[in-house]
């Protein structure tokens, strides 16, 4: 699913007038096929889809059909940006002047430099974008109609944004992102500092719409390479399809000769849908529950294939464990090697296995075998990994540890639940609580590790989580 609604008739017209100026004057061009419509996906977040004709498909002998064509020059991302403003005599040089006077202004602080990524510079473009248009200062249609059209009229609520507007508790706070609470909160600050009466809503808006809506495009490092990096980047139109890693019958790509985003109809994906169907993408490789739930404030649905969870430990908890060849707590510890605690479980078929596979085990076991006479934490995992006994006696311990910690949890999970919470980091406590049913069970009845179940396989890599703010001081990019 897109997240994000569009709620109500007027936002209705103003999208699907969206879609028609973008056609209409040749920004996106779009097969015959295709139409533009609300999803029939069985959820009120849904939003809008992208439908096939198959009586319309004119290349349906082919293995791949192009749907949409966004031309380079709109797609919005801080490559496209920077080329638009280094451009003048357009009509817009005092508005570009602003954009790079506060850019600049952002910048001078050294300290927000550890902000600096693609997704969060295009956000603080588009948010100062968006401001400066409410004042009066002009700027191309295609990003005013994208910036008031889609971006502005995006509802989403996602942990980030509750934290920083509603009251929050300590419930909870384990599975918060330290990284872009520091980031969006420094944002606000800047904004309320540059520009008089700025309302907060306008930031926290283009906040969770370009953090919902960017697709990581690729682009090829030189002509003719075989080797690419992947760009954030918003592609109008394209970014109306929805998010499927089972039901996926379309990808993404790029013309390597105009740098054109493409959608592309993956035809033997189709078989059997029909003669009009919904098209789904991945928006990322990987499910992870947490992270879809941060970013585009949705759980996506069961899949037949593998989902993660990243369990965050809850740094209080933590605090009152001691570590079993130790005098320091299992906090103390994780803090003093700078692990960040978390186990990633992984979803198969409807049972929750702890995911040892996962490069990052190996140090989650650090305080549950006695390596004292290595100081530094590469040395203590290079002797774990080296020593079988030792690990199987780290994993034991880490056996006792979790099943201590998941009888606490379900035991005290309404207690925990009924604080002051937002309502995504109650979704996510909820999720948490149904997810450790299955897995106390998983290990009352056999082994909770992965690798007894998935001797022969081991599952798709999943990107490490951002640090919650107990451990905000291991953030260094977001």
């Amino acid at each position: 699913m897109r997240c994000g609604w569009m709620a109500g008739s007027s936002e209705t017209v103003g999208i699907m007038d969206t879609a028609d100026w973008y056609i209409g004057h040749g920004q996106v061009t779009v097969a015959p096929c295709v139409s533009i419509e609300r999803s029939q996906i069985k959820s009120p977040d849904s939003g809008y889809g992208v439908f096939v004709d198959v009586d319309k498909l004119q290349e349906e002998e082919c293995e791949a059909v192009e749907l949409l064509r966004v031309p380079y020059g709109n797609v919005i991302s801080v490559r496209t940006l920077m080329d638009w403003l280094s451009g003048r005599g357009d009509g817009y040089d005092a508005s570009k002047d602003l954009i790079k006077t506060y850019l600049a202004l952002f910048l001078e602080d050294t300290s927000n430099h550890r902000f600096v990524t693609e997704t969060n510079m295009l956000i603080l473009y588009l948010a100062l974008m968006a401001i400066l248009s409410e004042r009066g200062y002009g700027f191309p249609d295609k990003f005013v109609i994208y910036l008031r059209d889609v971006l502005l009229q995006t509802r989403l609520l996602t942990p980030v944004l509750e934290v920083l507007t509603q009251e929050a508790g300590d419930a909870g706070a384990h599975y918060r992102n330290g990284p872009q609470e520091i980031f969006l909160s420094t944002l606000l600050q800047f904004i309320s500092g540059a520009f008089m009466g700025c309302t907060r809503a306008v930031v926290l808006r283009v906040y969770a719409a370009v953090l919902s809506r960017c697709l990581e495009i690729p682009h090829e490092t030189s002509p003719g390479s075989e080797d690419y990096t992947v760009s954030s980047s918003l592609v109008p139109i394209l970014d109306f399809t929805n998010h499927s890693c089972e039901h996926r019958n379309a990808y993404f790509d790029v013309d390597r000769e105009s740098g054109d985003v493409l959608l592309m109809l993956d035809v033997a994906a189709c078989a059997g849908l029909g003669d009009r169907f919904e098209v789904f993408i991945s928006y990322c490789p990987v499910e992870e529950l947490v992270h879809f739930k941060h970013t585009y404030g949705f759980f996506p649905r069961a899949s037949c294939g593998t989902q993660f969870w990243h369990m965050f430990l809850s740094d209080t908890w933590l605090k009152e464990e001691r570590a079993p060849h130790g005098s320091g707590s299992l906090f103390q510890i994780y803090s003093e090697l700078r692990v960040l605690p978390y186990i990633e479980l992984a979803l198969i078929s409807g049972q929750v296995y702890v995911n040892d596979y996962c490069s990052s085990f190996p140090e989650l076991l650090l305080p549950f075998v006695n390596i004292e006479a290595l100081s530094d934490k590469e040395s203590k995992l290079t002797a774990l990994k080296g020593d079988q006994q030792l690990l199987a006696e780290a994993k034991t311990n880490f056996l006792s540890f979790l099943a201590r910690y998941l009888d606490k949890l379900v035991a005290n999970g309404p207690i925990r639940h009924s604080g002051p919470v937002c309502a995504s980091l109650r979704d996510i406590l909820l999720r948490e609580l149904e997810l450790s049913k299955r897995l106390r069970n998983t290990l009352q009845h056999g082994s909770a590790f992965l690798s007894s179940h998935m001797a022969d396989t081991s599952p798709p890599y999943c990107p490490s989580p951002a640090p919650s703010p107990p451990y905000a001081y291991m953030y260094t990019s977001s």
